[in-house]
This record gives structure tokens, C-alpha cells and sequence, in this order.
């Protein structure tokens, strides 16, 4: 079977310890920590020690990997060594479709420059590209004539990124000073901070309050300061932040019960939505030249209405009665205004 990219890489990493003349000898756990800093850093995954030691073995048997490296391992000095003097790996390049994907992915990770958490992750992949012999220059991040992305998010918030994360990895309670959009003065407020998501270009922390006993949604842009705290939490039993959101659509997760949502859309629109869902439930309810009609089953977040709106004439709601008339009060309230 193939190797995938980061066993390509942590070849690489293993390849440039092993054969190190400083150093050399490395044990599994020195090699393990070095593949789990060269590839996630400080705040990444973690490899264990099966993975090394399947590595370790493709490297050693794959010929599919175009070379049998002559790993053996010293009893004497704990370690690993080559049993061939001076051999290496790399000369066996990457494929240029590797090297092609992994400067895609940098260029991804780029956008997230200005951000301070995110820094790190720029000086990551150059680290990387270091490890594999690839010039220090081929990882240079820059815009590309053919590729544009999306303005870059705002940075406005990101200094909380780092003390949300501490806390969250270490359920520890975290004191905020929030200033609220519709009251426009702040309030203090002591959470217990689970899970962090990014939406249209802003950073949400979702967070349980034990006064409130329920969940609560807080933009960082909004927070004016904030305090780690001593006290430990425990997640609210059944928390899952892959089904928090799973019936919403936006940053808006709501007691409320979803419901099956029907929306008819043009023909020319409806075929950008059968290509690009709204929604992970989305089903196909009708087809023909002149309309597209789809079914939802979520819930009735201002989000949702807002993107319903965001179509114009090109769609209109159907079911529920309630959705539908408020979509269709903004609508004549919007008319007003011309």
C-alpha cells in the first residue's frame, strides 16, 4: 500500500536522525519527538510508538518506496543506525506532485499569517521542507498569480486564541470581560470554555456557564479581557462538538427542535446548490426546467435566514409556514426602505 504524505515525510525525518554524525544512534522515542515537533509542533498531534515502528519497518522492506534502507538497531548504543555508510534517502526525491500539494498547503496556512497563534505554523512548513532537502526557498510563501484566496481573517480577537486554547486543553474555568453587541457595555462572566470555531471571518468560543447552566456563544472580537483561573471543569456530560452544530447553520446552536425546512430555487441557481449543499442534510425533492427544490432538516437560525435571503428572487421557502412568513416580513420591511 502507498505511503501517505506524512509517512513520506517522517521517512525524511527518521532518514536525517539516523544518519546524523553529531548525533547519532537515536532512540524511538527521540525519533518520535522529532517527527511530532517537525510536523505539528508545540500544539499538535501525537505519533505513537506503533507508528515509528511500522515506519521504521516500511522503510526497511517496502520496495515500493524505491529503496530498502539498511536500518539496524544497536544494542550497544540503544539506538538506530544504517548498516551502509553514509546512505541516505534522499537522494530519492519527492514526487513533484508532493512537493506541489505540500506548497498548496502552505499557501492555505498562509492566509493566517497576520495571526499570532497562526504564526508558527508558517515557520513549521519551512521546517518541513527543510528536513525533506528541499530548498529553503522553494517553501516561499507568497501570492501565487493563479491562486487567490479569500481576504484573510481578521486578526481583531486572535491575542485571545492562545489563553482560550490553554484553558480549554487544560479545563481550566477562564474569567471574560465581554462587551455585548446590543447592551454595548461589558459584563463579566466565568466559563468553562469547550470548543473554538471560526465562522464568515470571526472567532467564536463556545463555553458552558454553570449561572446560566447552559450554553453560551462569544465573539473574541467582542472580549476585552480575560483571566485563566486555578479551578478545573468538567465537560457537561454528552458535549460533542461534532454534533453541537450538526442541525445548525452559522455559529448559532438553539434549544429548539429542527425541522424539516423545503426551499424552492430557480433553475440557474438550483444548479449551484445541487453542486454546493447549504446544509450536510440536504435532499433532492424536485427537478425540472424551470425549478430546483431542496428539503433541510435543521434548525431556524438567523444564519439560515439570512443565507435564504442572501438569494434574492432566486428562492423562496416553502415549508415551514412560520419560516416562510418571517423570511417574507424582512423581505416586505426591506421594500419599505426603497
Amino acid at each position: 500500500m502507498p505511503a501517505n504524505k506524512y509517512a513520506l515525510l517522517r521517512y525524511r525525518i527518521i532518514d536525517r536522525l539516523i544518519g546524523s554524525k553529531s548525533k547519532p544512534y537515536p532512540t524511538k522515542e527521540e525519533i518520535k519527538e522529532a517527527c511530532e515537533e517537525s510536523l505539528y509542533g508545540s500544539f499538535g498531534e501525537r505519533i505513537s510508538d506503533s507508528t515509528i515502528e511500522k515506519d521504521l519497518y516500511a522503510m526497511r522492506n517496502e520496495g515500493e518506496l524505491g529503496y530498502y534502507a539498511p536500518i539496524k538497531y544497536s544494542k550497544r548504543y540503544n539506538g538506530y543506525f544504517y548498516e551502509e555508510e553514509n546512505y541516505s534517502i534522499s537522494e530519492i526525491p519527492l514526487q513533484e506532485e508532493d512537493l506541489g500539494a505540500i506548497k498548496f498547503a502552505a499557501q492555505t496556512l498562509y492566509q493566517f499569517k497576520d495571526i499570532e497563534i497562526f504564526q508558527q505554523f508558517s515557520s513549521a512548513i519551512a521546517r518541513i521542507f527543510d528536513k525533506i532537502k528541499t530548498s529553503p526557498e522553494g517553501v516561499e510563501i507568497k501570492e501565487e498569480k493563479f491562486i487567490q484566496f479569500e481576504q484573510s481573517i481578521s486578526d481583531s480577537g486572535s491575542e485571545y486564541l492562545g489563553p482560550l486554547i490553554d484553558a480549554i486543553k487544560s479545563k481550566k474555568k477562564i474569567e471574560v470581560v465581554y462587551l455585548s453587541f446590543k447592551k454595548d457595555k461589558t459584563k463579566t462572566y466565568i466559563l468553562d470554555p469547550y470548543l473554538l470555531k471560526e465562522y464568515k471571518g470571526r472567532w467564536y468560543v463556545i463555553s458552558w456557564s454553570d449561572n446560566r447552566s447552559d450554553y453560551l456563544t462569544f465573539s473574541l472580537d467582542r472580549i476585552q479581557k480575560t483571566k485563566l483561573l486555578k479551578e478545573k471543569f468538567e465537560e457537561v456530560r454528552g458535549f460533542n462538538p461534532d454534533r453541537f452544530f450538526k442541525h445548525s447553520i452559522g455559529i448559532t446552536e438553539l434549544n429548539g427542535v429542527p425541522v424539516r425546512i423545503r426551499i424552492k430555487f430557480s433553475a440557474l441557481q438550483g444548479k449551484y446548490i445541487k453542486t454546493r449543499p447549504i446544509h450536510h442534510s440536504q435532499v433532492l425533492v424536485e427537478e425540472n426546467e424551470e425549478y430546483l427544490s431542496v428539503e433541510l432538516f435543521a434548525l431556524q437560525t438567523i444564519e439560515l435566514v439570512q443565507l435564504i435571503l442572501s438569494f434574492g428572487d432566486n428562492a423562496e421557502v416553502l415549508e415551514p409556514k412560520k419560516l416562510r412568513q418571517r423570511v417574507k416580513q424582512i423581505i416586505l420591511n426591506s421594500a419599505l426602505k426603497y
